[in-house]
């Protein structure tokens, strides 16, 4: 069962869907094609009535070109995240960044956007998700 706290962030989250899909002229069905899902559970995620999954509200944020915590009605800031890595190459900084707890990491991404946790654990998945996009292999199912 959900907490107090989540069924808050679910009717938060559901009212940024609807405006967003609205804003957007989208139907329910529309919307949910971006899912793979039907525009019944569209209707239930606006409502506040279901938790969408974080790679799912990743999803969306990019397919409405919202960053993520504005579904959790915080606007975001106009600010530039650097990140100091000196003289690292990216696969050095791949294994830094996976030797890394992911909590430590979430908190950190919290912190340094000025977000909830909750919504820095969404940011992280959803890139987790992408990552793993990135790096699998193309072609049509080949080994």
């Amino acid at each position: 069962m959900a907490s107090p706290r989540e069924k808050e962030d679910n009717v938060v989250i559901g009212r940024r869907l609807r405006e967003a899909r609205l804003a957007a002229g989208l139907s329910q069905a529309k919307v949910g094609k971006v899912l793979s899902a039907s525009g019944q559970t569209i209707y239930d995620y606006e409502k506040g009535r279901s938790t969408i999954a974080p790679s799912d509200l990743f999803k969306l944020a990019q397919f409405f070109g919202k960053p993520i915590e504005w579904f959790f009605g915080i606007e975001p800031k106009e600010t530039q995240v650097t990140i100091q890595v000196g003289s690292q190459e990216p696969e050095d900084l791949d294994k830094f960044l996976e030797s890394l707890p992911a909590d430590h990491l979430v908190k950190a991404l919290a912190k340094q956007l000025g977000i909830p946790e909750r919504a820095a654990w969404s940011v992280y998945l959803g890139l987790q998700a992408a990552k793993a996009a990135a790096d699998a292999p193309s072609g049509s199912g080949g080994k």
